[in-house]
């Protein structure tokens, strides 16, 4: 199946919507909560071409230590889970400059970006 740009950008911005306000959460290979960053009233930037960028993510202390994996966006009641994203240091839907992270460490999100191809 191959959508069209339009409707890429349609379920982009269904995807802005839900996570405008609402939390990345960073975890483990365990599955063990890291860190819990806060999205913008505007989540990310008006989907084009099938992808969008995040805005300016606050970052928190993290809350446990240990290498992060994966991370989940989260609505802004802090439950309703949106998407599971990759991350990584130079590739992945989250970039990070690093990926150990120590208690009390923010956890910067260099960027994120979300494809539809």
């Amino acid at each position: 199946m191959t959508l069209t740009t339009t409707l890429k950008n349609t379920l982009l911005q269904q995807i802005n919507t839900a996570a405008s306000s609402g939390y990345m959460r960073f975890y483990d290979g365990s599955s063990v909560l890291l860190a819990e960053d806060r999205f913008g009233s505007t989540a990310f930037a008006t989907p084009s071409g099938g992808s969008m960028t995040a805005n300016s993510i606050s970052a928190a202390g993290a809350v446990s230590a240990g290498t992060i994996t994966s991370a989940k966006m989260l609505q802004s009641d802090g439950v309703t889970e949106i998407a599971t994203l990759t991350v990584g240091i130079g590739t992945g839907d989250v970039q990070l400059s690093r990926l150990d992270i120590r208690v009390g460490e923010p956890v910067q999100v260099s960027t994120c970006t979300l494809s539809i191809s």
